[in-house]
């Protein structure tokens, strides 16, 4: 209780932000043509700015600079073109031609029609061309930062798995999960093996052969979820796609600050509490600024242990901050320099034995671990017209030390301790340009490189002894391009390559004297090529189709086995996929999208268990995927929003490894058969300037299987659950209260606690129980 105590001592008092279109601020946007324009205001003055007509995008500005509202800065933008902007939200606007005045008619009252969502572009930044997601051939989704708001509780990658069918997750622990995007997943343990998504801090690359860090959404922008291998623009390691999280960036001559606290109770467990602030200071005026955030949060447990007569073991810490600092160097010039840390503590793991009573297990002793994270990044960007620049540098430390019990039984306590530590340096150069009709190029080159060392104890939980670790190392160095070209009106065709020259070397360490002898080391040289190529075509106004080929792949290394070294070789994958959209989400009163895809899968890698439980790698045969994934939104009103999602999934492996015993029918693990997401979003006035925001989401995960082999044919998923928040208050404080896991579900999320006992207990890892949270957030 004192550590909750300490929680929730944060309060600050705030302003109404809607008065951000009527606050000067520094406005700078260069000349050139509208389309780019319009990308630097938006940025700027905090506005949506769509275009009615795409050709309107060629016009030639005059630039605008000075100390304004965003109002006045988008009136002189406009000054001596063909173009005039209408107002469709409170930030919103849309650019149309002008038209020759008329003649003015006789005023007639009319009541104006209720303004629904702005139907202003969406831009995919993670396409590294700013395109918009109406020209994007591929399966895409943007969440807006709104929804991992400072009211929602500190929320972490699970708010992202809890959206979208899918994303799936291991569920073995905040900060030593799994991801997995569209079916594609190796495995459900953590070994040397490279992710099958990549994850991105802006352009930082945050992991590599580590398992997904968990960071806190607070201050966040928007998060891009990119389905399918994203080979030519993301390189190794992005099989399934990519979650990229875009924070909000240091605002220039702007004082603000925002923050919240909560206290949470879960039923059957134990108190929680969660805090988080952010402030932006100028430093320079118009020229510089820092934006600062930090955050903590106590999850209580909910777990008994009967063995060692403890109750709710499994609670977990996390503190965690970022800093970013933006510097204009010039009118066309922008540097961004920033950092994050963040320290996971969890007492205990997350499961239950599954034949004891609810919510227990037996354990000689806690089975925790630690996940520490930090990072550094440098971004330069300028824009010179319609020509982009960006260059990225990104170092990424991340440690993570486990315990498992490894006991053979009950009266004969064994640990299995094992510690991973990280590095990853990598560093982007790119250049593109878009002229706004269908025209575009980008070409980039990267190097990177990626150093994992897995150390590993075993015996007596006070004095566990060395046992054989592995080293891995990979250097890579890569070109790339794309190309996009408009050879008919409403047909866009897009074209890419990367070139991978990458060098691997792995290394045994702690070897047993008997083994010595034994080559436990490596050190070779491979080549890759990726291409891609994709097709949209607009049917109709707001229908499209599109085709696309894409493939991803991962390097190799060196694994433990029995106490042996040995190697695993590189795996790819091949996908085709078909889709059709209709509308554009967040810019229509309904849209949907489908996706059919058929991925082929050649020398999985996967992280497996050897007949003793120790965790080992290796490639395990090929595999195939067919999936289907449909997303849908709605608004009948203002007020009303609706969102529906559903993934369908098909894979088995073919000519699996012999060793494995399986048959050629055995699905890939962890990812469900189907799955499906149903969300409400309501806001209703209250009076005054009060509101009331609701959110409610359900979410129905099928079966799937726990991993690949004899031992792990355990059965999990096939639960439902459903959250509500509500939210009673203005744009500069609010009250929330939230609900989780509404119907108290107890579901099986995971089958796997530890690895070694599967023989011997059947494990399951719960769904967290109903969770009562309530908040206060503000604004300044």
């Amino acid at each position: 209780m004192n550590r909750l105590a300490a929680f929730l001592g944060v309060a600050l008092l705030s302003l109404h932000p809607g008065q951000a279109m009527a606050t000067d601020r520094m406005i700078d946007v260069p000349a050139g043509d509208l389309g780019f324009a319009i990308r630097i205001l938006s940025r700027q003055a905090d506005l949506s700015i769509g275009l009615g007509d795409r050709r309107l995008a060629g016009l030639d500005t005059r630039r605008v600079r000075g100390r304004m509202t965003a109002e006045e800065a988008l009136v002189r933008l406009l000054e001596g073109t063909n173009a005039r902007a209408i107002r469709v939200g409170a930030t919103a606007w849309r650019i149309v031609p002008a038209h020759p005045a008329r003649p003015a008619a006789p005023a007639v009252p009319v009541t104006p029609p209720p303004v629904l969502a702005p139907p202003v572009p969406i831009i995919v930044t993670a396409s590294k061309r700013n395109v918009e997601l109406g020209d994007y051939a591929g399966d895409v989704t943007v969440l807006d930062g709104d929804r991992f708001g400072f009211g929602a509780g500190g929320v972490g990658t699970d708010a992202i798995v809890d959206q979208l069918a899918a994303v799936s997750s291991t569920h073995a622990g905040s900060g030593r999960n799994k991801l997995f995007i569209r079916g594609i997943a190796d495995s459900s343990f953590l070994g040397p093996t490279q992710a099958t998504v990549g994850q991105y801090l802006g352009d930082t690359r945050l992991n590599y052969n580590m398992p997904d860090p968990d960071l806190r959404l607070y201050d966040i922008e928007r998060v891009e979820i990119l389905a399918g291998p994203q080979g030519t623009l993301h390189g190794a390691g992005s099989l399934g796609g990519i979650i990229r999280i875009v924070r909000n960036p240091p605002r220039l001559g702007d004082f603000e600050g925002t923050a919240a606290m909560g206290g949470s109770w879960t039923q059957h467990g134990d108190f929680g509490g969660d805090f988080g602030a952010m402030l932006n200071i100028p430093l320079v005026r118009d020229e510089m600024a820092i934006r600062l955030v930090g955050y903590g949060g106590l999850d209580g447990g909910y777990i008994d242990d009967r063995q060692r007569g403890l109750e709710d073991i499994n609670d977990v810490e996390t503190y965690g901050g970022r800093a970013s600092i933006r510097f204009a160097a010039s009118d066309t010039v922008t540097i961004d320099v920033g950092g994050a840390v963040q320290s996971i503590d969890a007492h205990d793991s997350q499961y239950a034995d599954r034949n004891a009573p609810p919510l227990t297990r037996d354990s000689p002793f806690a089975q925790g671990y630690s996940n520490d994270f930090a990072m550094a990044d440098l971004a330069v960007s300028g824009e010179w017209g319609d020509i982009r620049f960006v260059s990225s540098t990104g170092i990424v430390r991340q440690t993570l030390d486990e315990r498992f019990d490894a006991s053979p039984s009950d009266d004969e306590p064994l640990a299995f301790d094992q510690a991973s530590e990280a590095l990853l340096v990598s560093t982007e150069n790119r250049i593109s340009q878009d002229r706004g009709d269908g025209f575009g190029w980008l070409a980039g080159m990267g190097l990177a490189h990626n150093q994992v060392r897995v150390t590993r104890l075993f015996g007596p939980p006070g004095d566990p002894m060395s046992a054989t670790g592995v080293e891995n190392s990979i250097d890579e160095f890569t070109l790339f391009a794309e190309a996009s070209a408009q050879p008919l009106d409403g047909l866009l065709l897009t074209a890419g390559a990367r070139v991978t020259h990458a060098r691997l070397r792995g290394l045994g360490l702690d070897i047993p004297v008997a083994f010595a002898t034994r080559d436990a080391s490596a050190d070779r040289s491979e080549t890759t090529f990726l291409p891609s190529a994709s097709a949209l075509l607009e049917l109709a106004p707001r229908h499209r189709l599109f085709v696309r080929f894409q493939q991803g792949f991962r390097p190799g290394g060196l694994a433990v086995r029995d106490e042996f070294v040995q190697r695993f070789e590189n795996d790819r994958v091949s996908t085709i996929e078909a889709g059709w959209r209709y509308g554009e989400f967040g810019g229509s009163p309904f849209a949907i999208a489908a996706t059919l895809a058929h991925t082929r899968w050649k020398d999985i890698q996967a992280d497996i268990v050897d007949g003793t439980g120790f965790p080992t790698t290796a490639n395990i045969g090929d595999g195939r995927i067919y999936t289907l994934d449909v997303q849908a939104s709605w608004q009948p009103s203002p007020a009303l929003t609706l969102d529906f999602g559903l993934f369908v999934n098909d894979s088995e492996v073919t000519n699996p490894l012999p060793a494995l015993l399986l048959s050629r029918s055995a699905p890939l693990p962890n990812v469900a058969d189907i799955g499906a997401v149903a969300g409400v979003r309501y806001e209703s006035a209250l009076g005054g300037d009060l509101r009331l925001n609701l959110s409610a989401l359900g979410r129905y995960v099928g079966e799937s299987r726990l991993g690949i082999g004899p031992m792990l044919g355990e059965p999990q998923g096939d639960f439902a659950e459903a959250d509500l928040h509500v939210r009673i208050g203005n744009e500069r404080s609010g009250v929330s209260l939230s609900a989780t896991n509404i119907f108290d579900a107890v579901g099986n999320r995971f089958a796997l606690g530890t690895p070694f006992t599967l023989g011997r207990d059947r494990q399951d890892t719960p769904l967290r129980p109903r969770t009562l949270r309530l908040g206060f957030d503000t604004r300044f």
